[in-house]
């Protein structure tokens, strides 16, 4: 289990990464690599995008959490488990024009 200092260190630093896009593709809506995940508990998974509306950047993107108890976004698209649950990631553009939705499963941790 990571100290809150070195789990913060770690966040700073994801949040200059930059959203991963594979092969971008235009397309009429974002697309995902996965519309769905499982997270372990203390761990980050990337939401990779695949394709964007055409006239969008990743810049143009916005993550947001249905439950930031069970898992939080960072602005690059970095989701951080932290308790069992669900949520959904929303990855909507600025406009608003155009959103997809990613569900997030944290599992129970079992010992």
């Amino acid at each position: 289990i990571l100290e809150r200092e070195e789990y913060e260190d770690r966040l700073r630093e994801e949040r200059e990464k930059k959203v991963t896009i594979d092969t971008l593709k235009v397309t009429k809506k974002i697309c995902l690599k996965e519309y769905s995940m499982i997270v372990r508990q203390n761990k980050d998974k990337q939401i990779t995008i695949t394709g964007l509306p055409e006239g969008y950047t990743q810049e143009d993107l916005v993550f947001t959490t249905s439950d930031p108890d069970v898992a939080t976004v960072l602005e690059n698209g970095i989701v951080s488990a932290h308790k069992s649950g669900s949520a959904v990631i929303t990855v909507t553009t600025l406009d608003g024009k155009h959103y997809i939705k990613c569900n997030v499963v944290v599992p129970e941790v079992k010992e």
